[in-house]
């Protein structure tokens, strides 16, 4: 990446210091209460492995994000609102990931847009205070994409190595990343600057750390249950198209997998249904939005609401504005950038899709889209600098894009 300027360098520090403060101002109004079963069973996890150093029997859940919980709760009280605090200051850091990400493949003024689209928007700052795995996912997603980009352009076994663990631990934070495995594996096999057989050794390593690094979790799972399988079940088996899946022999993932093949229509009306919740521009789908769900949580962990504590109408209007205006600002990046950065928008558009229709097969919620957000920030920032440079600027150059 090329050396900042100090008034480049005066406004990244900027756009750092809003994303943290925007995150920790909506972790101060979401409050010290939990808000969702969810965020109940991450706490718990959390406080069980700083009291006991390990997973109850019963947690059925990806391991990393309470260990990030765990490590957040050491230094205070590890009360709601201190996590939500911590978590905060870290996701919001996260813009720094983007920033090199998008500089990496595009000019500053770009970078900087994307940074401050990351800074600003209401589903990744609510997300980032909330505590769902998803918002730190994207932060490891950034470190991962980084890594690649690093990777394609020396041949270094340490940096694919990095890239190995990195990729665990995101797998081990949100499950379906699996499908990112196999995309990123391919695009380094091709852009790698080595022989064939120096790639096909890449390869090898980073297939052999990545198994590595999900060993551990996938082993403790077989002595439990006696079968290997998901490494996450709780939430992945009531994405089953039948009830009891969980029980048929050869587990969930083969029962989808026969099922798929035998009722191939159906899949087709259920992927089209959750890809599109995926992207629908605010969340429709929340129990808490519902005051006798809501209730019914309240009854099961009387630490959860009582009643809908977020304001529904309002957050849905903001959210289907800036959704809107993003999605449309990177429509234009994808079109501009397709004529002079063909590889970059590749790239990106890979991996915001493979995951996107990865989770369509089981699920679709707006929540889980905030993982690739930062990807399509990205292509808005650049969307964004093509429409500033054309409207209220100088004549709009390709050469303004590849400025590197």
């Amino acid at each position: 990446m090329p050396r900042l300027s100090k008034q480049e360098r005066a406004q990244l520090l900027v756009v750092l210091a809003l994303a943290i403060v925007v995150r920790i101002g909506a972790a101060f109004w979401l409050g010290d209460s939990l808000l969702f079963d969810d965020e109940a069973a991450y706490v718990d996890a959390a406080h069980e492995l700083v009291q006991t150093g390990g997973f109850d029997e019963g947690y059925r859940r990806e391991p990393v994000y309470p260990v990030f919980l765990a490590l957040l709760s050491l230094p205070s009280t590890g009360s709601v609102l201190s996590l939500r605090i911590g978590q905060a200051m870290v996701v919001g850091l996260g813009c720094l990931l983007l920033f090199v990400l998008a500089r990496s493949m595009f000019e500053f003024r770009v970078a900087i847009l994307a940074t401050l689209f990351y800074a600003l928007d209401p589903l990744m700052a609510i997300g980032g205070s909330l505590l769902y795995s998803e918002a730190f996912a994207a932060v490891v997603l950034l470190a991962s994409l980084v890594l690649v980009r690093l990777a394609c352009k020396k041949d270094s076994l340490w940096v694919s190595a990095t890239v190995a663990l990195s990729l665990g631990l995101l797998v081990q934070i949100r499950q379906i990343s699996f499908v990112l495995l196999v995309v990123l594996a391919g695009w380094l096999f091709k852009c790698i600057p080595a022989s064939f057989a120096r790639r096909l050794l890449h390869m090898g390593v980073i297939g052999l750390l990545f198994v590595a690094t999900i060993a551990p979790w996938v082993i403790r799972n077989f002595e439990i249950t006696g079968e290997f399988g998901p490494l996450a079940t709780e939430g992945f088996m009531q994405t089953a198209p039948v009830e009891g899946a969980e029980e048929i022999e050869g587990g969930y993932l083969m029962f989808m997998a026969t099922w798929i093949w035998h009722h191939p229509d159906e899949f087709v009306e259920r992927f089209g249904r959750n890809f599109l919740h995926f992207w629908e521009p605010y969340p429709t789908r929340l129990w808490v939005d519902d005051a006798e769900k809501t209730a019914e949580l309240h009854s099961r962990d009387s630490r959860l609401p009582e009643k809908p504590k977020l304001p529904i109408t309002s957050r849905n209007i903001v959210s289907a504005f800036s959704f809107g205006v993003e999605m449309t600002l990177a429509v234009v990046g994808v079109v501009v950038g397709w004529r002079t950065r063909r590889p970059e928008i590749l790239f990106i558009g890979l991996v915001v899709l493979a995951y996107s229709l990865g989770y369509s097969i089981f699920e679709g919620r707006t929540r889980y889209r905030i993982p690739i957000t930062p990807e399509i920030f990205v292509l808005s920032g650049l969307g964004l600098a093509f429409v500033l440079d054309r409207y209220f600027g100088r004549s709009y150059s390709s050469s303004s894009l590849s400025e590197r």
